[in-house]
């Protein structure tokens, strides 16, 4: 079958099931069964037909290793040089070090003021399993596993690509890297997101996958659907700190099957199912019932920190919780320009989209819900940024390959460089995503080995605790003296519902806002030292303007004798 034939069965297929719907509308119910089927056997033809199996081979590597390519240069080459630009990577990396002895285990004595010291459940469990694997496979090879662990990041990024990839080459989108392109480097802020070594890159991954089989024509109405569904936020509670987040692509899909097929019955199956996934996930747990205190510290607790609510709100948490989207979007014009392409697509095929049979679009029409509904939450709060991103690249592959069908049909309006405009925006987005990353470079944290050094040195015994009011530090401190006690890390919130009134007066001391005696700061905490990152030089200031004494001083900050 030569190409021109291929295409011809492919725009038969985007526009035959159309056609029917308006023929057979006397007989619905007949209709329903028979147009199914219809749009079953169009779907299996064209993902024979777009491409052979070599050419899905290479447009599949073209796909995942450019883009991956890409994200290596910018991870070792710009931003992470010699450390790590996002603190967390310690933690989770040496988690991979220490092994299931460590993060299955329920209680956390490296934290004293956090409600990880008695209740411990690891949020991330499925993920630290995979980086405890790799971290073994390393070390069978003699591979060293010191920071910059472009080892783990890229792993990760190369799974998130190849289920961007598998999903579109599933669609029959032709030239996948294009819109792999587009996510690498649509949003600076996400592109640097993407680099970092955390368990959201693996729940995208399992975004991604939830929506491509939520999309597979084949398994609708089928029982291994609804057994898929439940597996998947069953994986969703064992890898992600918010696994009731499953509940978005399940909804969105049911929501466009509810406007095809008009059975209310059915509306509730897919979300209801995928929540008791992740529900039985957080229950059939090694770490329960400390697993629903976890989540009621992270999906509760800290949203009203973020969002400045109840006594949480004088509790200072990430700075990624106070990114403000709609002040980045100056710097980032190609992102706020995508909605515009796309409405000028659909506006240039408008006989195509405009349809009475708009409904039957099961697919787009749940992917144009997760546009929408993604889009609007990441502009009130920056981290789901995390669920559009991926949503946005989908919706707008689909979006482009249904319209490219659309011009090619009698009558078709053409779309300048249809297929190859993704590729064409992709490329100029870039001109702003490397500028900004280059004002990154260099603003690395690195393991306090140094620190660690002088420990050692002093025979400090182990155990003892080492007061750190920022804990943003604790990654750090923990990868470099693993056998050493400190306060919280991590986020604010588990050591404020531990002891709130000890964490706000920690706080305080944070900021430097009130600044309490060496002595004080022993019988509040039980720390022998007190350490200041090199970072708060105004707080090292004030605390030694308060007589603390200092006994180490250095590339890893302060360390202060209490």
């Amino acid at each position: 079958m030569n190409r021109i034939q291929e295409y011809k069965l492919q725009d038969n297929c985007a526009e035959k099931i159309p056609e029917m719907a308006c023929q057979q509308a006397p007989d619905a119910a007949h209709n329903v069964s028979e147009q199914e089927s219809l749009e079953q056997k169009c779907t299996a033809q064209t993902h024979c037909s777009a491409y052979s199996k070599k050419q899905k081979l290479y447009h599949f590597c073209l796909a995942v290793l450019l883009p991956l390519l890409i994200l290596y240069v910018f991870r070792a080459k710009i931003v992470c040089t010699d450390g790590e630009t996002d603190p967390d990577a310690f933690y989770h990396a040496k988690l991979a070090e220490q092994g299931p002895s460590v993060f299955l285990a329920k209680t956390f004595p490296a934290l004293t003021m956090s409600v990880w010291q008695d209740n411990f459940s690891d949020k991330e469990l499925g993920f630290h399993f995979i980086l405890w694997g790799l971290h073994r496979i390393r070390t069978a090879f003699g591979w060293h596993t010191n920071a910059p662990f472009h080892y783990y990041a890229i792993f990760f990024q190369s799974c998130l690509l190849a289920a961007i990839a598998f999903t579109l080459l599933y669609w029959s989108v032709p030239c996948p890297v294009y819109y792999n392109l587009l996510f690498i480097g649509l949003y600076y802020v996400f592109s640097l997101r993407l680099l970092y070594v955390r368990a959201y890159v693996l729940a995208m991954t399992l975004l991604v996958l939830m929506i491509l089989l939520l999309s597979m024509p084949r398994l609708k109405g089928s029982r291994l659907r609804l057994v898929l569904v439940f597996a998947l936020g069953f994986l969703y509670a064992w890898c992600y700190s918010n696994p009731h987040f499953v509940l978005i692509p399940t909804t969105a899909f049911a929501l466009a099957e509810f406007l095809q097929d008009n059975k209310l019955r059915r509306l509730p199956a897919l979300p209801l199912l995928a929540l008791l996934g992740a529900v039985l996930g957080l229950t059939l747990h090694p770490q329960f019932p400390n697993t629903w205190l976890i989540l009621k510290v992270q999906g509760w607790d800290v949203l009203k920190m973020a969002f400045g609510v109840g006594a949480e709100a004088n509790i200072r948490g990430g700075s990624e919780f106070y990114v403000k989207p709609l002040d980045h979007l100056n710097r980032a014009p190609f992102l706020v320009g995508l909605p515009l392409l796309l409405a000028a697509v659909i506006w240039r095929t408008r006989n195509y989209w405009f349809r009475r049979d708009w409904k039957e679009r099961i697919k787009f029409n749940a992917l144009l819900i997760l546009f929408i509904c993604s889009n609007a939450a990441f502009l009130n709060f920056f981290r789901f940024v995390e669920f559009s991103m991926p949503c946005t690249i989908l919706f707008t592959a689909l979006l482009f390959r249904d319209s490219l069908r659309a011009s090619r049909q009698p009558g078709g309006r053409r779309i300048f460089a249809a297929q190859h405009l993704p590729g064409i925006y992709a490329l100029c987005a870039f001109i702003f995503v490397v500028p900004a990353l280059m004002g990154i470079k260099g603003n690395n944290h690195k393991p306090y080995d140094e620190l660690a050094a002088w420990v050692e040195q002093n025979a400090v015994p182990e155990g003892t605790i080492i007061a750190n009011p920022r804990w943003g530090t604790f990654p750090m401190l923990y990868y470099s003296m693993p056998k050493m006690r400190y306060l919280g890390g991590l986020d604010p919130m588990f050591s404020y519902a531990y002891d709130p009134q000890k964490t706000m007066v920690l706080e305080k001391f944070r900021s430097a806002e009130t600044i309490i005696t060496a002595q004080k700061l022993k019988e509040l905490t039980g720390a022998d030292y007190l350490h200041v990152a090199i970072e708060n030089h105004f707080l090292a200031s004030e605390v030694l303007r308060h007589k603390y004494r200092s006994v180490y001083q250095g590339r890893d900050g302060w360390l202060f004798a209490l």
